[in-house]
């Protein structure tokens, strides 16, 4: 299969790679950029080539940086789907300050990896460029499907599970992927959509009658929220009937009871502080609930960090998934798409 050759072929690639430029297993610092569509994400580690997992993390940093909030923006005026002057200085200004700090560690390499937002911005590839000719980044947009696949050999790196009992959830601002693999046609199948923090958000803005200019839906009653609970369900249940790969994943779920392990921003940073989890411990459906009647009310200011507007919402979205999905509980991972640029690309 097309998308299982990629799988060997990135692996091989990095194999090939590693062998040629450091036939001593000699450890090189690699700083990762994982551009994503709310955020952008940088760490700085070590790796052994001649093994699969970082030896030394010497710095992780996360600035929000709203690309897919402002194609949206860019959509709704009726412009092209191009990134404005406004978003684009503020990317270049955030990625100069990431590299700022990874300077101290004197990266001998630099790579980065940039997801929905830039599959759909026209200029995405100009700016990407800027970086590659200002800090020597070796960047490109990446497939959905090799999103997914990252992720996925990310989870099999850290939790080894026997292939056709592992179902890997990663999920961002832009775009959603559930990954898993058929045994029985030995290959993977995939669930990609753009229900994901920012998308769910301005469809909550719509649903609740919020201002046209308003980017955050806070406070939420609790009245509103089961409107937009009972909005995001209906939403989720037409693009599993509509998409490639929706009704398979919903007859993986049940007929093999894999183990979840979820990636993102959305599950390992957004729900995992307002949960007050710790590092690879679950996310519960009824946990959920709880802390959404908790933030049921607040303001932006009361709810706090950078954010605040997709973090109630991001509660309600996931609600919505594991209701439709028929997920009861989770594993979120403390390893991100960063720790796969490092180790595969």
């Amino acid at each position: 299969m097309k998308i299982l050759g990629l799988l060997v072929a990135l692996s091989l690639i990095s194999c090939s790679v590693n062998k040629v430029e450091t036939e001593s297993c000699e450890i090189v610092t690699v700083a990762a950029f994982d551009i994503g569509s709310g955020s952008t994400k940088m760490m700085v580690a070590d790796k052994n080539p001649c093994k699969p997992k970082i030896k030394t993390i010497h710095i992780e940093k996360s600035l929000a940086i709203g690309y897919a909030q402002d194609l949206l923006n860019n959509e709704h005026q009726g412009g092209e789907l191009r990134f404005s002057d406004a978003i684009i200085e503020e990317g270049i200004e955030g990625m100069r300050k990431l590299n700022q700090l990874a300077n101290a560690f004197n990266p001998q390499k630099r790579k980065g990896v940039a997801t929905q937002a830039f599959r759909r911005a026209k200029n995405g590839e100009q700016l990407l460029q800027r970086w590659r000719d200002e800090h020597a980044l070796d960047a490109r947009i990446i497939t959905q499907e090799e999103e997914a696949i990252l992720g996925y050999q990310v989870v099999q790196t850290y939790h080894p599970t026997e292939d056709g009992k592992l179902l890997v959830w990663d999920m961002g601002g832009g775009s959603q992927q559930l990954t898993w693999f058929d045994r029985e046609k030995q290959e993977f199948k995939f669930f990609n959509t753009n229900i994901a923090s920012v998308t769910f958000k301005n469809r909550v803005l719509e649903w609740l009658g919020r201002d046209e200019d308003q980017n955050s839906p806070n406070p939420i009653s609790s009245d509103e929220y089961e409107i937009a609970f009972e909005q995001g369900v209906n939403w989720i249940k037409q693009t599993l009937l509509t998409t490639e790969g929706g009704q398979e994943l919903l007859h993986f779920i049940r007929n093999q009871a894999p183990e979840i392990r979820a990636l993102g921003g959305v599950h390992g940073a957004s729900l995992r502080r307002q949960l007050g989890l710790s590092p690879e411990e679950s996310i519960k459906k009824a946990e959920l609930i709880k802390t959404i009647q908790k933030q049921a009310g607040k303001t932006d200011a009361e709810v706090g960090g950078d954010f605040a507007a997709t973090d109630v919402t991001n509660l309600i979205l996931v609600r919505a998934l594991m209701n439709v999905y028929g997920i009861d509980e989770y594993y979120f991972m403390s390893a991100d798409l960063n720790e796969g640029i490092i180790l595969f690309l």
